[in-house]
């Protein structure tokens, strides 16, 4: 059953509200970002191409006193077209679930593929694998605070676990396709 504009419209206040407030807590102001440049995207619309021809009178020849030929001259403008309530809440849906379910799931993903690599005997006994990312000049992985960990991926499930099902239920709803992360088995 798809969901009207006007469902779709109280349901964008109700999640941007939701989402404001809870960005008061100083450990969830990076969802603002996402929030403010989803609206900024919602409000600079769909590019629209288009191409105009405009026909130019050139005149009077002076000395023949005859009209000069017409001119015809063509010129590609773009506008904007706005989103409806159902894009709006399709590009919101989706651009929560790439920010906060789909990295959990690229994670899974990655260290799957580590473990399957590294040899038969990690991958068998489910050794907890963490990767730790080193840029250039760095000596000591540990100080990075940048790692991958099964027990990472697994607390980052229960904390967006809600909102996966919520994004999944608004997708069924409203007829979207499905959310980009499918859920992934910790």
């Amino acid at each position: 059953m798809a969901i009207s504009e006007d469902e779709a419209a109280a349901l964008i206040k109700h999640i941007e509200t939701t989402v404001r407030a809870a960005a008061e807590k100083p450990e969830f102001h990076g969802i603002l970002h996402l929030l403010n440049q989803w609206r900024s995207d919602v409000d600079a619309g769909r590019s629209i191409e288009r191409k105009l021809s405009v026909r130019q009178s050139p005149g009077l020849d002076v000395l023949a006193e005859t009209p000069r030929t017409r001119a015809t001259a063509k010129g590609d403008f773009v506008g904007k077209e706005d989103y409806n309530a159902l894009e709006q809440l399709e590009l919101l849906v989706t651009a929560l679930d790439l920010a906060y379910v789909a990295p959990k799931m690229m994670a899974e993903r990655f260290l799957d593929i580590v473990a399957s690599t590294s040899g038969e005997a990690n991958a068998k006994a489910g050794a907890d694998i963490s990767i730790a990312f080193v840029g250039v000049g760095e000596t000591d992985a540990a100080a990075t605070g940048r790692t991958i960990s099964r027990a990472g991926v697994a607390q980052s499930h229960e904390a967006t676990a809600r909102l996966s099902e919520l994004l999944a239920e608004i997708s069924r709803e409203a007829g979207f396709t499905p959310p980009v992360a499918q859920e992934v088995t910790v």
